[in-house]
């Protein structure tokens, strides 16, 4: 008969590995046997205190080695998130993927800056479109990425980014750092050229 068993150690089970007894019976006689199980200890996760927003993990307090753990931030109003790092217990930098990271061999801090967002607002373009990742607001400092979008038999021109105070924005490969202020980003579109007719000259003998 196939069967399946669940085992879940005790946050308190101590690291190393557990033999399970399995003994299976019926009306005319019974079987044993044994399972070795392995315990990885939990390596705990802290949190360090953030103003301007709140920051949680899943998993939340703890995790073996090799798990994946996610970083999960909740701005203030007025705020974005800003850097996030994680550090192991002799303070190394812990490689990120997105809000991501997997558990090293220790324990971890978590830590996160909430930095002031501000507006961005989208100056509508003729014979395309225009957006921006993220869509409304952006954390100071932070990098935004610009999505124009031309209708057909058009192409971009040009981006321009200005701050607040009507002072240009550096774009490199359609994407700028937010500034201390609101932006306004604009796009020209312009229409593709069409290819120069090519004349052909026959010549015949009369």
């Amino acid at each position: 008969v196939d069967t399946t068993f669940t085992f879940t150690p005790a946050l308190t089970d101590a690291p190393g590995t557990y033999t399970l007894a399995i003994i299976a019976t019926n009306n005319a006689a019974a079987a044993t046997g044994t399972v070795d199980i392995a315990v990885r200890p939990r390596l705990a996760i802290a949190i360090a205190p953030a103003t301007n927003g709140t920051i949680a993990t899943v998993p939340a307090t703890a995790a073996t080695a090799g798990t994946w753990v996610s970083i999960e931030t909740t701005p203030d109003a007025g705020y974005a998130q800003g850097l996030v790092t994680v550090v192991d217990s002799n303070l190394t930098p812990v490689a990120m993927a997105g809000n991501s990271f997997a558990m090293p061999e220790s324990a971890v801090t978590v830590s996160v800056v909430f930095v002031p967002a501000h507006a961005i607002a989208i100056s509508p373009p003729t014979h395309g479109s225009l957006a921006t990742l993220p869509a409304a607001e952006a954390g100071e400092g932070n990098s935004v990425s610009i999505r124009p979008a031309p209708d057909v038999g058009f192409e971009l021109e040009s981006i321009e980014v200005m701050d607040s105070w009507s002072n240009p924005v550096p774009v490199a490969n359609a994407a700028f750092t937010m500034p201390t202020s609101a932006v306004t980003v604009s796009a020209r579109f312009a229409l593709i050229p069409l290819p120069e007719p090519t004349n052909t000259l026959r010549f015949e003998d009369f």
